[in-house]
């Protein structure tokens, strides 16, 4: 490996590089919305009905725990080696989900198609940031947010129109062309972009460990309490308290190692702490609503796929508008905090009326 510095991308190469992990964001931002308008064909096809919630959780979960291992991957092995890693996995699972036929081989396939999703948010961005100079960022924040809050909300709409006129195997198939058109454009350019030999540091995989069998146990708990077994039962307390001391090992583990996958300082930070809880807040709600309108529209109402898709629409088409003038407003004023204050409150009553 030579350390020598290569030569300044072009213009055109930046807008490549740009292209490419834009379309590898919206690949993984529009995998955890995409199957929610088909849910209620997937479990009339494949059955267990119980386990119809887990198509989505899996993706997440998988996504979730894999993000961090693969950011600090790409610091050593290289963005352009792990981006390509992360959407041949990514399309692997996808095929594998076309071709699910048991609800519990698709929810595999879904959690292998999450490990490529984390890497696709975390290296997208990251790449940008290699490669584009840093009083140009904010310009590219604004890019990303609106390819994600349109791909996460194109979502919904996009099944339903696939599963009603193609079957629900197609809202896997899309991601082929896409993904291989990500991988092509990016890879000849990122290969001049040197790997960062020296930056090598550890990845706490016993903190992975704990943080991924805390979360699964805390999901499976929810998943299963009232419904498989009573809240009081033996199964749903050992659940809970499999999430509790994984919980309090991950917590003491990230006060004392080196390399913290969550810094504690973040959560003592006045300004990192309520942003990082009201986004647990935002995004949960989002994925609320995404994921558990269609399937109402379709189960409570006897509406179509295809119709729960264009129902949603609406909120397709005014996050990505909202996100991009909010990305205007921030570069020109440098006041970030009047869009919160008029946009949260904003959801609120939508929330209720909804």
């Amino acid at each position: 490996m030579s350390d020598s510095v290569p030569a300044p991308l072009t213009a055109a190469e930046v807008r490549a590089v740009v292209l490419g992990s834009v379309l590898a964001l919206f690949l993984a931002a529009l995998d955890q919305s995409i199957v929610a308008t088909a849910l209620p064909a997937i479990a009339a096809e494949l059955g267990r009905v119980e386990l119809m919630s887990w198509v989505v959780t899996a993706y997440l979960l998988a996504s979730t725990c894999a993000t961090p291992v693969l950011g600090k991957a790409s610091d050593v092995l290289g963005r352009r080696r792990v981006l390509a890693g992360c959407l041949i996995v990514f399309l692997g699972g996808s095929v594998l989900c076309s071709l699910a036929t048991s609800m519990p081989m698709l929810i595999a396939a879904r959690a292998l198609q999450g490990l490529g999703g984390g890497g696709l948010i975390t290296l997208a961005q990251a790449t940008v940031a290699d490669v584009v100079p840093p009083r140009e960022r904010g310009r590219y924040v604004a890019y990303f947010a609106s390819v994600w809050a349109c791909a996460g909300l194109l979502g919904p709409t996009l099944g339903g129109l696939l599963t009603q006129y193609l079957g629900w195997p197609w809202i896997f198939w899309i991601n082929l062309p896409l993904g291989l058109a990500a991988l092509v454009i990016t890879d000849r350019v990122l290969r001049r972009l040197p790997v960062r030999g020296g930056t090598r540091g550890r990845i706490d995989l016993p903190g992975i460990v704990l943080l991924s069998t805390a979360t699964t146990a805390l999901l499976l708990a929810l998943s299963f309490g009232g419904h498989r077994w009573p809240w009081a039962s033996a199964p749903i307390l050992g659940l809970l308290a499999l999430a509790v001391v994984p919980a309090l090992l991950f917590a003491h583990r990230q006060r004392h190692t080196a390399e913290p996958l969550l810094p504690p300082a973040f959560f003592r930070d006045p300004v990192v702490a309520p942003t990082g809880a009201a986004l647990f807040l935002v995004f949960g709600g989002f994925l609320a609503v995404a994921v558990l309108v269609p399937a109402w529209l379709q189960i409570g109402l006897g509406r179509s796929a295809a119709a729960a898709g264009l129902l949603m629409m609406p909120m397709s088409l005014a996050a990505p508008l909202t996100a991009t003038l909010t990305g205007h407003y921030l570069r020109a004023t440098g006041r970030y905090r009047r869009p919160p204050q008029l946009g949260l409150p904003l959801a609120a009553v939508a929330l209720l009326a909804l």
